[in-house]
């Protein structure tokens, strides 16, 4: 039975060297996007050591692991059917499914075992999941396995294909806007078995990696089955609309959760102990995690400014990311002697400077290339995420180091163009002169066209590591003449100006997709992702892109056939270089085509491979967008009162989702000295 196949194993992974050399002078902070739950972490503080307000939590041994929710108990939602949801903390309360290791992609399915370095205990550990394998069938099919000891929610009711299967039938009648059980392409095959499949064929690689997905535990079958029922009696699309709207507008709250039993895990909410600001979880009798030791969960329940407080008071246990040694609201100085670091380590996420080619300056290839050049990335990086927090991304390929050397030798890597890193303002100019622009640093810049150089540059204000990342990136291009105005908006506001059909910005951050190769080399014009490639704005869907019928640019303004050099690593092209530009020396290139040759069901490892380096090819030449860094992560954790897997151990890569800390905990890695 296949394991985690995939073909981020292709390439190996960081070597030791690589590893201690990205490492120099880094580490982290929170994960863009997806941890500002957690709190600033990147620090701050005066740096006495004194510990927070009270210096520790009084040095009382604790056995009950404190951990901290940006939610409420009674407001939270995590019905995901609603526009409403606020499921910050909902991980917790989830059963264990496949968690992924971080850098090798590597599934961990049922039973997966850990040699126990950090406690006397056990000399081994085996830890249940709810998927105990899989199988996929190219081009179509996946086959995944639940447990056939059933893991269960916490009311007993089993956790098993049928609740899957009705999930999933909600989400097909809610997005077909049609209780049609025939066109549903998923079945089950037994009690244990789930079978899905697709009407697009795709490669092994791609099945394979959608086929054990990290959080994947079904909603409860209490909760989906009546709507499932009520879609299928409604008589009329009045009478569905209702229906779907009620969906919409139901709420199940963490209160909601443990008094009708309907989450699932090591550990079960108690509907007695739940109040404004905490919650208790009690490890369960009826769950096959026999080595776990920590018999309570507390969750404080607060903003982030109250978790600092807490954290820096010693009463909170666990956290996610990095202590720094000064800067944010918790460092080095400010938390007690007893909360330390307990790991950290690359990860194959980061962020991505945007360029709109629908503006007529970004369209100019040696107008972005002078941009990059006049940008000190290594200061955009610190000053966003914290000197340990960012590592600057040395091939530019648009894609994250840690991605790249997993999937392309060394030699081909090495063959590529570097763009400075520390800004070289001698190199931005001559770039801007060879766009065709007159005019000096200290005067600013003028297009062919007799129009300035001015540009916008949008920050999403609630992603709090942009701001600074962003204000230095507008600092250093006005010190080489080229002004940009920063528009600071909400993220309800910032959002929307990404649309497939809107995209209004013209210079601004975003994070990288899905690690993968496809998802990075992609044509995808849907907001939350930002590959090389847009959507085809004349398509049905402006987020899709036919690879046998397309227009000629995506709804970024980048097209999608350019001519790239015959020889890699070359940026030789013409002056005033534009939107499109002739080479002397260049082959004609397909993107859609190029991309879905990455998905194709037919595609061979050589076709992958191919398909794959002409593709980082273009993005060296073109710059469609710019991937400067990857993050460093880790954990901090009550090194006192609790032990934890070594540093270095393997256990502390694998993730449930966004970060390590509910692995940990939901594993029962997490022991007593």
């Amino acid at each position: 039975m296949r394991k985690g196949d995939s073909t981020r194993h292709r390439g190996g992974r960081l070597s030791r060297r690589q590893y201690a050399q990205l490492f120099t002078g880094a580490s982290i902070t929170a994960l863009a996007g997806c941890l500002d739950e957690l709190g600033d972490i990147t620090a701050s503080g005066d740096g006495n050591g004194d510990g927070g307000e009270n210096g520790d939590d009084g040095g009382e041994r604790q056995t009950r692991l404190r951990l901290h929710i940006n939610n409420d108990p009674f407001d939270s939602n995590v019905n995901p059917w609603s526009p409403d949801e606020r499921n910050t903390g909902m991980l917790w309360f989830t059963e264990l499914t496949a968690p992924m290791n971080l850098l090798g992609a590597e599934a961990k399915l049922d039973g997966h075992t850990w040699e126990a370095t950090w406690t006397d205990a056990h000399d081994e550990v085996s830890v249940p999941t709810l998927y105990t394998g899989y199988d996929v069938d190219p081009p179509y099919d996946i086959y995944r396995y639940f447990n056939e000891e059933p893991l269960t929610y916490w009311d007993g009711t089993p956790i098993d294909a049928e609740a899957k299967y009705k999930e999933d039938l909600l989400y097909h009648y809610v997005d077909s806007g049609e209780a049609n059980e025939s066109t549903f392409t998923n079945q089950t095959d037994g009690e244990f078995t789930y079978h899905s499949w697709s009407d697009t064929g795709r490669n092994e690689f791609v099945l394979a990696s959608e086929a054990a997905t990290t959080h994947d535990t079904p909603v409860h079958p209490d909760f989906t089955q009546p709507y499932i029922e009520e879609f299928e009696d409604a008589g009329s699309e009045a009478a569905y609309e209702d229906v779907a709207s009620r969906l919409a507008e139901d709420r199940i709250s963490f209160a909601d959760l443990a008094e009708n039993g309907w989450g699932s895990g090591l550990y079960e909410l108690d509907p007695d102990q739940i109040t404004d600001d905490r919650m208790v979880a009690h490890r369960r009798d009826d769950h096959p995690n026999d080595h776990a030791v920590v018999e309570e969960l507390e969750f404080r329940l607060s903003d982030t400014d109250r978790f600092a407080t807490l954290a820096n008071d010693g009463r909170i246990d666990l956290g996610a990311g990095i202590v720094h040694e000064r800067g944010g609201n918790i460092n080095r100085g400010t938390l007690p002697d007893h909360v330390q670091q307990v790991d950290q380590y690359l990860q194959e996420g980061g962020d991505q400077f945007l360029f709109n080619w629908n503006n007529d300056h970004l369209a100019n290839l040696w107008v972005r290339r002078a941009i990059v050049a006049a940008v000190d990335w290594y200061d955009v990086g610190t000053n966003g995420w914290g000197a340990e927090g960012s590592v600057a991304n040395e091939y530019h390929i648009g894609m994250t180091a840690p991605l790249a050397e997993t999937h392309f030798s060394q030699s081909f890597l090495d063959s590529l163009y570097t763009y400075p890193m520390e800004a070289d303002r001698e190199q931005a100019a001559a770039w801007l002169e060879r766009a065709g622009y007159t005019g000096s640093i200290d005067e600013g810049w003028v297009s062919p066209e007799g129009d300035e150089l001015v540009l916008t540059l949008d920050s999403n204000i609630d992603q709090r590591e942009w701001i600074n990342a962003l204000l230095t990136i507008q600092a250093h291009l006005r010190q080489v003449g080229i002004e940009v105005d920063y528009l600071p908006f909400s993220w309800d506001d910032w959002q929307p100006r990404y649309a497939a059909e809107v995209n209004e910005y013209e210079l601004g951050l975003f994070w990288t997709p899905d690690p993968t190769p496809w998802d990075f080399y992609d044509c995808n014009g849907q907001w939350w992702t930002q590959p090389i490639a847009g959507g085809d704005p004349e398509s049905g869907w402006p987020g899709d892109v036919d690879p046998d019928d397309y227009s000629d640019r995506d709804n970024h303004g980048r097209p999608f056939e350019q001519e790239i050099p015959t020889e890699t690593g070359s940026i030789e092209a013409p002056d005033e270089a534009g939107r499109q530009p002739s080479l002397d020396d260049g082959e004609l290139i397909s993107i859609p085509q190029l991309t879905n040759t990455l998905r194709a069901a037919e595609t061979t490892e050589a076709e992958f491979d191919e398909a794959l380096e002409t593709l980082a090819r273009y993005a060296n030449f073109y710059l469609p967008l710019f991937t400067f860094h990857s993050y460093t992560y880790g954990y901090w954790g009550n090194v006192r009162d609790f032990t934890f897997p070594d540093e270095g151990h393997p256990a502390n890569l694998v993730w449930k989702e966004f970060g390590n800390d509910e692995y940990l905990t939901l594993a029962g890695l997490i022991q007593f000295d």
